[in-house]
């Protein structure tokens, strides 16, 4: 299942003689759940106070004075204000640090007067004036502000991991694919993101939003946080995720689901930081102003290995006045702009395969999803074919403010992967479908009758015991009739017995192991915590973490470390409605899911 968390803020335009500033507001905040993993994406882009100052028949802009009213986590920040000369040009510039004048100087490049203390701050309250004299204006412009830099600042950051490179090289790949700008590392943005995975492993919550009373504090939201850390630029995009031990698992699974998708679209993104720890991982986009107009679609012209279909697991739910879970794989146009973009209207969209069949499919706007703005998405009502050249069309118009519009229209066409064997006949287009082949390949995971796996049908407590067993690769004997009602016929018997032996099952005080029995979800949690301790030859203490489900009270006793580490490791979440369901049972795709999470959590 996926969450999501949106807003939207204000866009505010001036309009300064012969150049136009954009400062776009726009906040997309995704929260969801990839496999009954966490994931949470979060687009907040900030408006800035722009001052224009007029003098004779000249004009400059000012704004974004930095740091001003925040504290801050770095002790050597870069103070700066974004000064826009419209062709005027510096006299002097005179700034004073507490009183005393500093170096500062005008970044032509960046349009911005910047200083950069060459010792640490003291911490405490610091105070800037500045004066800026223009060439041939008998007035100046003068400004003054403080910041506050903290007792923990940062005298210098760390330096770039190679899980960072990582993080930064499949983004730029994902981007290069597009015809998209590269990213640079940002240390302020790995500093910003550093602080705040080590909040949410703190407090075991995947959030974005940050509470002053929890351990490990470092500011309320992505952008509070960024610029505390130092980041100048103007607009944050937040992805953050957990449950994933792989960087690269974490990474994909945001690029399929349409709403989360179009964070990583901008083509005005420069800077990126990242952190990944114990599984919570966090990345951070940071943008500049917009200077072009472009349209960015995904797939990208020409790809050639789009997924046929689409897990339909996102929440906003693109489909939510459907029932269809199994459709193609989602589209996505967006127009990006120098101006507020208000809303786009698809006047004409269609999708044919190399036979000029038309695709039936749903399509999502401004004008029928709260949720899009400058965006559209598209999704087949069916998987899509194998190996198979499709083509789209689209004549759309987009309206700007203030009421002026346009018409765009935009062709491209993609090529879907090759359509893939897989280990059992009724999985191809299960959610779970990659899981199930792979622990299939690894001789893992069985079919229940001739070659159907039945991937929604219960587990049995029989069925369980030899997905483990399978999975720690455990010596078999022959039936020593350890549980009354295990004996060589019962299908398993040898597996049942082997994880007895090993110590990760139990049967019940009447001697009784129940083969047939559907496993609970609190038993599953049991046989896995007893797993992951023998085969990490640990002892595991959850006492000072807690669950956050609403039926805590209903889960057993003997169960509630269990369910307690599964809940750590992610191995095991709650339902939609935020249970945990001890007493239910689960589908054997959701037990294949959980011994596979269980087995990366091992290594």
């Amino acid at each position: 299942m996926l969450y999501l968390y949106y807003k939207t803020a204000k866009v505010v335009k001036t309009h300064v003689k012969s150049f136009m500033i954009v400062i776009r507001n726009t906040g997309k905040s995704v929260i969801f759940m990839k496999r009954m993993i966490k994931f949470i994406t979060l687009l907040v882009i900030i408006t800035l106070c722009t001052m224009i100052v007029s003098f004779a028949d000249s004009t400059i802009a000012y704004f974004s004075r930095y740091p001003k009213d925040i504290s801050i986590y770095i002790s050597r920040p870069e103070i700066s204000m974004k000064l826009m000369l419209n062709d005027n040009s510096i006299e002097t510039i005179k700034m004073k640090l507490d009183g005393k004048e500093v170096g500062a100087t005008y970044d032509a490049e960046r349009e911005m007067i910047v200083y950069k203390p060459m010792s640490p701050l003291s911490p405490g309250l610091h105070t800037i004036d500045l004066e800026v004299h223009i060439s041939g204006w008998s007035n100046f412009l003068a400004q003054s502000w403080s910041f506050t830099v903290r007792e923990n600042a940062l005298t210098s950051f760390p330096s770039v991991s190679d899980e960072q490179k990582q993080a930064l090289n499949y983004v730029n790949a994902f981007r290069e694919s597009l015809g998209l700008s590269s990213l640079s590392i940002n240390y302020s943005l790995n500093a910003a993101a550093n602080a705040h995975t080590n909040y949410m492993i703190l407090n075991s919550r995947t959030t974005h939003d940050e509470l002053q009373s929890n351990k490990g504090y470092s500011g309320g939201t992505p952008f509070t946080r960024a610029k505390s850390y130092g980041y100048n630029g103007i607009a944050i995009a937040e992805n953050v995720s957990s449950g994933f031990n792989d960087l690269t698992k974490a990474l994909q699974e945001f690029i399929s689901a349409p709403y989360h998708r179009l964070a990583w679209l901008n083509p005005y993104a420069q800077d990126f930081g990242y952190f990944g720890k114990n599984g919570y991982h966090t990345l951070l986009f940071g943008s500049m102003m917009a200077r072009h107009d472009e349209i960015v679609t995904y797939p990208y012209s020409n790809q050639t290995d789009v997924p046929i279909n689409w897990e339909n697991t996102e929440t906003p739910d693109p489909l939510r006045n459907t029932s269809d879970s199994q459709i193609g794989y989602p589209i996505t146009i967006s127009y990006f702009s120098d101006r507020k973009v208000t809303s786009v209207e698809i006047e004409k969209f269609t999708i044919e395969d190399s036979l000029g069949n038309d695709i039936k499919k749903y399509s999502k706007s401004p004008e029928n999803d709260e949720y899009l703005i400058d965006s559209i998405i598209i999704i087949p009502e069916e998987p899509l074919k194998g190996n198979t050249k499709y083509y789209v069309s689209a004549i759309l118009t987009v309206y700007f403010e203030g009421g002026e519009h346009k018409k765009v229209s935009h062709t491209f066409s993609f090529r879907t992967e090759n359509k893939k064997t897989y280990a059992y006949d009724d999985i191809e287009n299960h959610w779970a479908v990659d899981v199930i082949d792979e622990l299939a390949q690894k001789k893992i995971v069985t079919a229940r009758d001739a070659n159907h796996f039945r991937p929604d049908a219960a587990i049995t407590r029989g069925e369980f015991s030899l997905y483990v067993s399978k999975m720690l690769g455990l010596n078999l004997r022959n039936i020593e009739g350890t549980f009354s009602d295990v004996s060589s016929d019962t299908p398993n018997s040898n597996y049942i017995e082997a994880a007895q032996r090993y110590g990760i099952i139990k049967g019940y005080q009447d001697g009784t192991f129940q083969p047939n029995k559907l496993m609970t979800r609190q038993e599953m949690a049991a046989v896995m915590k007893r797993t992951y301790e023998i085969k990490t030859r640990s002892t595991t203490d959850t006492t000072d973490y807690s669950i956050r489900f609403t039926d805590n009270a209903d889960i057993s006793s003997w169960a509630v470390d269990s369910v307690k580490l599964c809940s750590k490791l992610g191995i095991i979440n709650g339902r939609t409605d935020g249970s945990f369901d001890p007493f239910d049972s689960t589908t054997r795709a959701e037990a294949v899911v959980m011994i596979d999470r269980l087995m990366e959590a091992i290594d």
